[in-house]
């Protein structure tokens, strides 16, 4: 358990943090686009490194997989 705390758990509640601090930057600065650009960037590495460490299968994306995504995506 520790492995997937670390490994999954821990960045993206990381990752959700963050995206909820990016609301709290005005709208007009340039730095809000930066910073979403920069968790979006994040996001696409978070999702390989899950896709990664879950064990492959037969059908083509993992369950967990699919979760992460839409999770993040809302």
């Amino acid at each position: 358990p520790l492995f997937y705390t670390v490994n999954l758990l821990l960045p993206s509640v990381f990752l959700m943090v963050m995206d909820i601090v990016g609301f709290y930057l005005p709208p007009d600065s340039g730095e809000r686009v930066s910073f979403k650009i920069t968790l979006l960037l994040g996001y696409s590495v978070f999702l390989i490194i899950v896709s990664d460490t879950l064990p492959a299968t037969a059908i083509g994306t993992p369950l967990i997989g699919n979760e992460v995504f839409l999770i993040h995506r809302t």
